[in-house]
């Protein structure tokens, strides 16, 4: 699903989420899956205390370590675990969470798009957290089977979240929140003076 070297996907999963989070303290982050892309270099953009990245497959872990230069920040702590079991036994409390999976495809990945999955995230999240995930984009067109799948997932995190914004980008973004959230992303952006 994911790639080294993306820098557009890489942006778009963590700024849309990252901007929106008050400068308030250095930040902890929970990442699941995509640390070889690239995204953990544009989370160090901001002022990080910690970045937890969770992969199900070591052997992901592996080539990231083997062929790219992600996985070697100081404040990232690697996890080969399950995402589920991580979050379910997590103490941490996460100012976003950003979840780079594929769509619900299948039953494995089913479990990450649902209100038990959402409500287990707002659990660990800290006041004013966020959670991130991407859909596949539409494009030009969104069919049917995609809006529906957008209309499930968006009605689903209203039940948990108070706030659910989707960003049309390569992906379709959403970001997910009990505190305001922005579409101005461009402006919280350059607000906080983060290079992209």
């Amino acid at each position: 699903f994911h790639s080294s070297g993306d820098s557009l996907n890489a942006e778009e999963y963590a700024h849309f989420v990252m901007a929106q989070i008050p400068g308030r303290h250095p930040l902890s982050v929970l990442l699941v899956s995509g640390g070889i892309s690239g995204v953990i270099d544009e989370i160090l953009k901001y002022n990080i205390r910690k970045i937890d990245y969770v992969e199900l497959d070591p052997e992901i872990i592996n080539i990231g370590r083997q062929y790219t230069d992600n996985l070697k920040a100081d404040k990232l702590t690697i996890h080969a675990t399950d995402a589920r079991k991580f979050i379910d036994s997590s103490e941490e409390q996460y100012d976003a969470v950003i979840v780079m999976l594929p769509e619900p495809l299948n039953l494995q990945l089913n479990r990450f798009y649902t209100e038990e999955f959402f409500i287990a995230v707002n659990n660990i999240m800290a006041d004013g957290g966020s959670l991130c995930f991407g859909l596949p984009a539409g494009d030009n067109y969104i069919n049917r089977e995609l809006a529906e799948c957008y209309r499930v997932i968006a009605a689903t995190a209203r039940r948990v979240f108070l706030q659910v914004i989707a960003y049309p980008a390569s992906r379709t973004i959403f970001v997910l929140s009990d505190a305001p959230l922005s579409y101005e992303v461009a402006g919280l952006i350059a607000k906080k003076n983060i290079p992209t």
